[in-house]
């Protein structure tokens, strides 16, 4: 920032670099607990997938003939079938699967019954199967796998060794007569599970981290 600028300005302009990096490693967390690579980063719990099934994180297989880019009603409760300790679980999903979301229904002999249910007060969730359900533009597009996650993050092991510090120095680009901002943070993360839990009377393997596979 220009010496200029802050003269001009010296109680806003930090202010709103601290709160715009504030809010801008929060967002960047979100996606680092989705695809971080583990390295220098959180370990993701779709990076922790494994496609040979020993990683902690489903995947739920899409329905017979199902089309391209679509939700269904049994995916939702494929994925609900699947997941450890729903009774904590959040969904997470991209903004353009709102339309097909809402619109999913529970056949009732001839007529039906949402499994979708809107936000009856302000600032709380909708709620998909009992479950709240928040929209992130960090889910991946409509059709994609991991446009729709259910997530325990209970079950996701996350350490602050140092909280966000923020430092100045007026010598780094003195000749220009500016100012340099650092920001920085030391944590770490990763599910706490190494794999999928295998139930004693069922192949079918459960997991609190829940994914839908690609509909392409």
């Amino acid at each position: 920032a220009t010496e200029e600028l802050l003269r001009d300005s010296p109680i806003s302009c930090t202010a709103l670099l601290s709160a715009g990096f504030q809010d801008q490693f929060t967002y960047h967390l979100i996606k680092e607990r989705l695809y971080g690579s583990g390295v220098g980063e959180y370990l993701g719990i779709l990076t922790a997938l494994d496609a040979s099934g020993l990683g902690p994180t489903v995947s739920v297989g899409k329905e017979p003939g199902q089309p391209a880019a679509t939700l269904l009603y049994e995916n939702a409760l494929a994925m609900r079938a699947r997941c450890w300790g729903y009774d904590k679980a959040v969904w997470l999903a991209n903004h353009d699967t709102m339309p097909q979301l809402m619109l999913l229904n529970q056949a009732v002999g001839t007529g039906g019954q949402p499994v979708w249910q809107p936000s009856a007060r302000e600032d709380h969730p909708d709620m998909l199967l009992g479950r709240p359900l928040y929209f992130s533009e960090y889910a991946k597009t409509l059709g994609d796998q991991g446009d729709i996650i259910l997530a325990n993050w209970n079950e996701y092991l996350e350490g602050t060794l140092q909280p966000m510090q923020q430092e100045e120095s007026v010598h780094v680009r003195f000749v220009n007569n500016e100012h340099a901002f650092k920001f920085r943070m030391r944590n770490a993360g990763q599910p706490w599970w190494k794999t999928a839990l295998t139930p004693v009377y069922s192949s079918a393997k459960l997991s609190p981290f829940v994914v839908l596979d690609a509909r392409a």
